[in-house]
């Protein structure tokens, strides 16, 4: 049987033999585990190569998709590791502000692993992690611990 995968953005369009079949359920693309999404590629490469049987795809799956999130520790890390590098890519070379980048978003992934707990609101989470990158941004210029601070406003011109 010869099988096509269209996905889009709002759905995913599956052709069974030329026929398309299309069901369109709604989700919402939050808390996505990379490790997971990790798992189930995995486990659809092997269903592709032949390696997994059909019959055992679904526990396969099933047991990707009750993978733990990643540890607090490795968390923290690499949202720290990822700001210093954008940091980076936009110019800040020197240690200190790369320093400080990586402390603003150690801090805030810590602030967003402990509101999981308690908010399921898609927005309180990087809200508040942004509260803390404005709040260490605004100590940083107020103490002088980077060589170059800037503010960049952006005006729209009234119609």
């Amino acid at each position: 049987m010869t099988v096509k995968v269209l996905p889009h953005w709002d759905e995913l369009i599956v052709e069974l033999d030329g026929a398309p079949v299309s069901q369109i359920v709604p989700a919402k693309p939050l808390g996505v585990d990379m490790g997971r999404v990790l798992a189930v590629t995995a486990v659809i490469d092997q269903i592709c190569d032949g390696t997994l049987p059909a019959g055992a795809a679904q526990s396969a799956l099933e047991s990707a998709g009750r993978l733990p999130p990643a540890c607090t520790l490795r968390f923290t890390l690499f949202a720290a590791a990822g700001a210093a590098s954008l940091g980076v890519m936009f110019g800040r070379l020197d240690t200190a502000s790369l320093l400080l980048i990586a402390v603003s978003a150690a801090i805030g992934a810590l602030v967003r692993r402990w509101l999981s707990d308690f908010s399921h609101n898609p927005l309180a989470q990087p809200l508040c992690a942004a509260f803390v990158a404005g709040i260490m941004a605004a100590a940083a210029g107020y103490f002088q611990l980077s060589t170059r601070w800037e503010l960049r406003a952006w005006h729209m011109p009234a119609s």
